[in-house]
Order: structure tokens, then C-alpha cells, then sequence
């Protein structure tokens, strides 16, 4: 399987954005996915009605996960697949907190309840298998941040054992709000501290270009996206689109791609 992964946080439709709230940025959101074409699009902040305008133009996608809260409304990580290049053998989603698959719930002081969704992805032809999980971690508390990252180290594999995906074939993406050198980004490349059979994951330090720029094209010392791969990942390049679309930028973070094989499996 050779696929290209892309993490996308949005930014959620805030009128408040005048010049960038999403109507005026569309168009060069659909232009940056246009552009990299990824045959997996993680995507943080997005909104119903803003994710329903992605599915419409881009219909070769399927769409996976629902809202942070209980009742499946406000904000999603959801996950698009390009349908016509992987089949979907199963997806599903779980809580950021101590009950992971009660929705809504959320622990560790968070504002707003965080979630991670995920799909098991099978290349048509050959039938490799990946596991890909999409995440949001939380903006204010450390504490979060770093029980996030503990959970996630004993969910993705539980889940990728469950699914018959091979040990190591998995890329976790997403908004991690934590620069590189803090403990809760280097848990997911350095799981001493974590409970035995935890995935060490890779590509925690490979970028060094900021990929928030609150909308001035000025990029943060460091990344918050990431696209992390496991050991039976290839990661060919791995990326950061600084670039504006439709002279505009289309979102206060920039996207990361990334180029990957999985091979071997069987």
C-alpha cells in the first residue's frame, strides 16, 4: 500500500473571523485538498454544515465520526477516505477521558469534551491494512494533554489487534496543541513510561516548521500538527503546506502530509 495521509485543522466557522470565517475560505480549502489529492484526510474543528460542503465536493470521499458531544453536534476529527483507492473494513470513535466509549464524557478540567475517531483502511488490490486515528487534544490543561496521549498509546493498539491490522501499521494525525519537546508529543515516540504494548511511534521531531499561524501566514516556533507513523510505516516525506490558495489562507494552521507505504504484511 502507498497512500498520502493529510492533517487538516480547519478552524471551526467563527463569524468572528471576518475576512477568514469559512465562507470566505472555502473555496481555498477545497483547493489545498484538491492539491495534495490525500487518499486519507484527517480533519480537526470542522463543523456539520462545513464538513456536509467538503463530502459535495469531494465525492470519491467517505466520512467518518460525529460530534464531541453526547449527541453527536459541535465540533468533529473526522476522517475521509478516498473510497475509490481504500476500502473501509471498520471505523469508530471514543472519548478523550477515563470512559472512553461513554460519549460526551470528558475528564482532566478540559472545557469541552475531546474525542479521537479512527478507521481501519485496506488497499484494494493487494490488502495491506492501516489503522488510522485522528485526534484533538486539549488547548488549556497539560494534565489532558498528557492522559490524552496515555490513552490513545493503549487504544490504538487494542484496536488495531481487534481488526487484524499487524502490529506497528498505524499513523495517528492530528492537533496535538504541544510542541515537539513536551512530555505529552514525546510519550507517543518514547512509550518507556507506558504501559507494555504500547506502540512506539516515529516522526515526533522530523518537522521542524510551525503549523499554526493564526491566520498571518507567521508560523509558530514549532509544529502542533503531526502525522506520526509506527514501525511498520514507511514514511517517505513528511510535510508542511505553507502556501495561501485562492489568496487566502485556508485556515490559522497550516496542513501536514505525508507520503507512506505499508508492506510486508502476511
Amino acid at each position: 500500500m502507498t497512500a498520502t495521509i493529510m492533517s487538516f485543522n480547519l478552524r471551526y466557522n467563527n463569524p468572528n473571523d471576518g475576512r477568514y470565517a469559512w465562507p470566505n475560505r472555502k473555496t481555498a480549502i477545497r483547493d489545498v485538498i484538491s492539491a495534495h489529492n490525500p487518499d486519507v484526510l484527517c480533519t480537526q474543528e470542522g463543523l456539520e454544515d462545513m464538513l456536509e460542503e467538503i463530502s459535495r465536493a469531494f465525492p470519491a470521499y467517505d466520512r467518518f465520526g460525529h460530534g464531541r458531544m453526547a449527541d453527536g453536534s459541535d465540533e468533529h476529527v473526522a476522517i475521509f477516505v478516498n473510497t475509490s483507492r481504500l476500502r473501509v473494513r471498520a471505523h469508530g470513535q471514543f472519548w478523550i477521558s477515563p470512559e472512553p466509549e461513554v460519549p460526551g464524557s470528558r475528564a482532566w478540567d478540559t472545557l469541552f469534551p475531546r474525542i479521537c475517531t479512527w478507521c481501519v483502511v485496506e488497499a484494494h488490490e493487494s490488502g495491506e491494512l492501516l489503522a488510522v486515528f485522528n485526534v484533538h487534544l486539549d488547548n488549556r490543561q497539560v494534565l489532558a494533554r498528557q492522559e490524552g496521549a496515555r490513552l490513545l498509546c493503549d487504544m490504538m493498539p487494542r484496536i488495531a489487534l481487534e481488526h487484524d491490522v499487524p502490529p506497528g501499521a498505524v499513523i495517528l494525525c492530528g492537533d496535538f496543541n504541544a510542541y515537539p519537546d513536551t512530555p505529552e508529543v514525546q510519550l507517543f515516540c518514547d512509550v518507556s513510561s507506558v504501559e507494555t504494548g504500547a506502540y512506539t511511534m516515529f516522526g515526533c521531531d522530523e518537522i521542524s516548521l510551525g503549523t499554526y499561524h493564526g491566520f498571518r501566514g507567521v508560523p509558530a516556533p514549532a509544529p502542533i500538527d503531526y502525522i506520526l507513523n509506527g514501525a511498520a510505516v514507511t514514511v517517505h516525506s513528511r510535510t508542511v503546506d505553507q502556501k495561501q490558495y485562492d489568496d487566502t489562507w485556508p485556515s490559522d494552521h497550516f496542513p501536514v502530509i505525508a507520503e507512506i507505504s505499508v508492506s510486508g504484511q502476511g
